[in-house]
């Protein structure tokens, strides 16, 4: 697991994980962060990557279980939309650098249409929790709706209330 920020609370959650930490000063936008992601990677001599945004609270492991069924070596894309479908909320790239990202720019089309234009392999894969992002009040009025982790619903609730 590889987190990019400079958030010191990101920071001190991945390391109790043993995650690696990439930190990210300048903080221009997810695309910068998944390229020093990817550029450690590459450097590492990683096969694959799996990019997922801090804005998913409802994935659980058996849903990156079943978004990995999809994989189809050697070169291949698997990206899983958000609810709207004008973001992407999974993105697997075999290699790495298969394609780059575009991220904050409608980029569920943009990666899907990338994908395509690099390999055969691409994947859009459905994944109800994956798709569940968070990007302001309706949403996490939504995920109140689904109260699939009640924990979080909680937490949820506290935000909207305050």
């Amino acid at each position: 697991t590889i987190i990019v920020t400079k958030e010191q609370k990101a920071i001190e959650i991945g390391k109790k994980f043993d995650a690696h930490i990439i930190i990210d000063e300048k903080e221009e936008s997810v695309n910068s962060a998944v390229a020093l992601a990817d550029k450690y990677l590459l450097e590492n001599n990683f096969d694959a990557s799996i990019v997922f945004p801090q804005d998913i609270p409802y994935i659980k492991t058996q849903d990156i279980d079943f978004m990995l069924n999809y994989i189809a070596p050697p070169n291949f894309a698997i990206i899983v939309p958000s609810r709207r479908f004008d973001g992407t909320n999974a993105l697997v790239r075999m290699p790495i650098n298969l394609m780059e990202t575009h991220y904050d720019e409608d980029s569920y089309k943009i990666h899907m249409n990338t994908a395509k234009e690099h390999t055969l392999n691409v994947a859009m894969v459905f994944v109800k929790r994956i798709m569940w992002d968070v990007d302001n009040k309706e949403d996490l009025e939504f995920l109140l709706e689904q109260n699939d982790k009640p924990q979080i619903a909680e937490k949820i609730k506290n935000i909207i209330d305050q």
